[in-house]
């Protein structure tokens, strides 16, 4: 295990080298979605990003194969991330749904499970776009997919997706920030595609990356784990990315307030996990 982690934390590392902010504790379909005030609604930044609203779509996984759920913006507002609860869920996939303004969780499940997926959205008149891409490999590794902004473009946020591997990474990769990077521990005798996804804004300079300085948390005995990142005084969250060592299990990722997003995970003493936030100052 030490090495497929070390392996999976070398493609897909944050430096510290940017400005910090703090790692918290915290606490251990077809339907039409709710929209509710939890983090928060209406919050606004003129000219840019207004109208900051959380979707929450939760759902019963039917506990047979694979599933799926989504959540989806408003009319005329744009999707900026999402994320969710996956209880005791495989996720195989968290990413928009490409051409639509749309957050889509995909996972398996022997049994039946509550889950919930959550879409960020805004009202902007600022270009945002959707990329992918798509690798797939036949040996068993540590892999990675690599979706690219257009040039002159940068990754606001991103999402993963894996057919037969266990996912272990999603987030912005940080030379340029034009990309985000989605790895996972690919399976032997069969072959395992591993897409990545990026939602791509025009202006760098609406956002900034906040790295939890390559902070690794052990995992502990307790059944369930939560870390918090918090974005610093009047910004506004819009998207967390993430890395996580194959042998836990990933139960939440998702805006918890306006200014902090949380990680928690199920595992046993020795798995290691990373967060990291995009925050969006207010002018």
């Amino acid at each position: 295990m030490p090495h497929r982690l070390a392996h999976l934390l070398a493609l897909a590392s944050v430096s510290a080298q940017l400005s910090s902010c703090a790692i918290l504790d915290g606490f251990s379909g077809d339907e039409e979605p709710e929209r509710n005030n939890t983090p928060s609604n209406n919050q606004s930044f003129p000219g840019v990003l207004r109208d900051f609203e959380y979707v929450e779509n939760p759902r019963t996984h039917r506990g047979i194969g694979q599933d799926c759920i989504q959540a989806v913006c408003p009319v005329g507002k744009t999707l900026l991330g999402g994320g969710g609860d996956f209880g005791g869920v495989d996720i195989t996939r968290s990413a928009p749904i490409e051409g639509t303004q749309s957050w889509q969780l995909c996972g398996r499940a022997s049994e039946q499970l509550n889950w919930s997926v959550q879409a960020i959205c805004a009202s902007t008149e600022t270009f945002i776009t959707q990329t992918t891409r798509n690798e797939s490999y036949q040996e068993p590794t540590s892999a990675c997919a690599l979706a690219v902004c257009p040039d002159g473009m940068f990754a606001l946020s991103g999402g993963m997706e894996t057919d037969t591997g266990s996912l272990g990474a999603s987030r912005v990769r940080e030379e340029g920030y034009t990309s985000w990077n989605a790895c996972a521990q690919t399976q032997p005798d069969t072959d395992t595609n591993i897409t990545a996804y990026a939602i791509c804004i025009g202006n760098q300079h609406l956002w900034r990356y906040s790295p939890g300085q390559g902070v690794l948390v052990p995992t502990g005995q307790r059944p369930q784990e939560c870390r918090q990142i918090k974005c610093e005084a009047k910004e506004q969250i819009v998207s967390g990315g993430l890395s996580w060592s194959q042998d836990v299990q990933l139960t939440r990722s998702k805006a918890i307030s306006q200014d902090t997003w949380e990680l928690c995970i199920a595992g046993p003493a020795g798995g290691f996990w990373e967060l990291e936030a995009m925050c969006f100052p207010a002018p």
